[in-house]
């Protein structure tokens, strides 16, 4: 049977318009992620942030612009990219939009692996990377044994709520470890926990961005066996999908999205839960809508920086509590919407 007329031009047309969408957020968080240049304590004009950027600024203007706030707005961008590619690809994997790295417990299983790195050997820098990843795969992997045992047709359901049970043991043992350790160390582990882009380095910035170069990529190749696994494991198996090597090269892009992030700036929660949705209401998109997931994660780490840098000045809030506070507001704001609209009818 032949396509409706009409029906490659309205697709056309609707993948120009998500393109659109796609590209006026990108540029959105890279106008914000400059002006994010210039404010803090002490405040910087635009042009002197663009002379500064083309190495004609003022001296105290190139060292407070390229040593202080360039590596966090920089920081900001990748680790919005990063987390909301992450959670694009839970979401759809999981058919759940609960479906998120924060909720199924590999965030905090990358803290507990990270924070072991911190107060029980005593490490930074490469250390605590290398533990994240250690410990966000083994909360992966304690979620998949957990979720196989259980009986019941709804099997990612289940890797929802199994992931939870995992997260919060997850968040007890790195309560347990904080508690256990010197007031020195648990000082420090307490604020890396609350997710920080302040302490990030250049040196950091490469590391994560050479894992954002390719890991995107492959986040971009998984989205195509995603597309069919959205219609149902039986289905799926039944057009020829490979579904266990599919399901597990999608959760391990995912994971190693997620751990990245939070070796180099800790756990910051909700974006990977929050972007992805925002971005298929964006653009219209029921299933895996990733580009605009990443130009969203982008755009709102950059903000929740910015509003963290200006909110309570001087006083500085860590990203991780600004994105938290959205992450709470838009839960409770998706609990409220099925009363809402029983109300209405």
């Amino acid at each position: 049977m032949s396509a409706p007329a009409g029906s490659g031009w309205r697709t056309s047309t609707r993948a120009r318009r998500r393109g659109g969408h796609v590209a006026f957020m990108v540029l959105a968080a890279v106008a914000l992620a400059i002006v994010g240049l210039g404010v803090g304590t002490y405040a910087i004009p635009v042009s002197d942030i663009v002379a500064t950027l083309f190495g004609t600024g003022g001296e105290r203007e190139s060292v407070t612009v390229r040593d202080l706030r360039a590596p966090r707005m920089a920081a900001a961008l990748l680790v919005g990219a990063a987390l909301a590619a992450g959670g694009s690809l839970m979401q759809t994997l999981t058919r759940n939009p609960l479906g998120s790295p924060d909720l199924l417990g590999i965030s905090a299983g990358a803290s507990t692996g990270a924070l072991v790195s911190i107060i029980v050997a005593g490490q930074l820098g490469a250390v605590v990377g290398v533990g994240a990843l250690v410990g966000g795969a083994a909360a992966a992997a304690v979620v998949l044994a957990l979720a196989a045992l259980t009986r019941g047709t709804d099997r990612m359901g289940t890797v929802v709520l199994v992931g939870v049970a995992v997260g919060l043991l997850a968040l007890a043992v790195n309560t347990f470890l904080i508690s256990a350790a010197s007031s020195q160390t648990a000082l420090q582990a307490s604020v890396w926990l609350t997710g920080s882009l302040h302490a990030v380095t250049w040196a950091q910035i490469g590391w994560l961005a050479g894992a954002c170069a390719l890991l995107l990529p492959a986040a971009a190749v998984a989205t195509r066996p995603l597309r069919i696994l959205v219609l149902g494991d039986d289905l799926a198996t039944s057009l020829g999908a490979r579904l266990r090597s599919a399901q597990l090269f999608v959760l391990a892009v995912s994971v190693l999205l997620v751990v990245v992030t939070v070796s180099v700036a800790g756990p910051i929660p909700f974006v990977a839960l929050v972007a992805p949705a925002l971005a298929r209401r964006i653009t219209g998109t029921a299933g895996s809508a990733l580009g605009a997931s990443v130009a969203c994660g982008m755009l709102l780490v950059v903000a929740a920086e910015i509003v963290g840098t200006i909110l309570l000045s001087p006083v500085t809030l860590p990203v991780g509590v600004v994105t938290g506070a959205i992450g709470g507001i838009y839960l409770l704001l998706l609990l409220a919407a099925p009363l809402w609209r029983s109300r209405r009818t």
